[in-house]
């Protein structure tokens, strides 16, 4: 039981950290979006 309960605190630990870095990707991703539309104009 014990066992379970640390893997779970870790899973938890690392989805979210793999969730803040998707999240960061995606802001990147539209930012770099932009970037690109400005220079077009």
């Amino acid at each position: 039981m014990e066992l379970l309960l640390t893997n779970n605190n870790l899973h938890q630990k690392y989805s979210k950290k793999a969730f803040r870095r998707a999240e960061q990707l995606k802001k990147n991703k539209i930012i770099k979006k932009w970037e690109d539309l400005i220079e077009q104009i």
